[in-house]
């Protein structure tokens, strides 16, 4: 099996893990919300983003650029090229997942899948998920000590 066979494998895999995941539809169905760049925008595979989320998507998907990475490690030192993230990054919220495989006897099993982006795309998602809002920067956090101590 070549290397572009392998990696349209795993962009399938990690669809067919978000769509379950997340309950979402998959590409060719009707009302699709999740789909390959390669089936759904030219302009968008050859800008280097593997994955789609549609405008049917949860709003917190929409904007996400994903990137599929399937590499094998053959030595003892595991490492993620960012090369990937670094060049879509330009676009918004650009997503590395990485599907990392290693040699075991004549095959290749999994070693992990990682998800590599930037730490304000990750605090966003946190915030997202956890409801936490951003404070105002032109109001200072006052702890409840020293707000009781003003109202005296």
């Amino acid at each position: 099996m070549n290397n572009r066979k392998k990696g349209l494998d795993v962009e399938r895999e990690i669809i067919r893990f978000f769509s379950e995941e997340l309950n979402l539809v998959r590409f060719p169905a009707d009302n699709y919300q999740i789909g390959t760049s390669r089936a759904l925008s030219k302009a968008t595979d050859d800008s280097g983003v593997d994955i789609v989320f549609t405008s049917r998507s949860p709003s917190y998907l929409r904007d996400l650029n994903v990137q599929i990475k399937r590499r094998t490690i053959r030595t003892k030192k595991l490492s993620i090229d960012l090369e990937p993230l670094i060049r879509i990054e330009q676009m918004n919220k650009p997503l590395l997942i990485s599907k990392i495989m290693v040699p075991r006897g004549k095959s290749l099993q999994t070693q992990g899948t990682y998800v590599t982006l930037k730490i304000e795309d990750y605090i966003e998602l946190l915030r997202i998920v956890t409801g936490v809002q951003r404070l105002p920067s032109d109001k200072p956090v006052v702890n409840q000590e020293s707000a009781r101590t003003k109202r005296r």
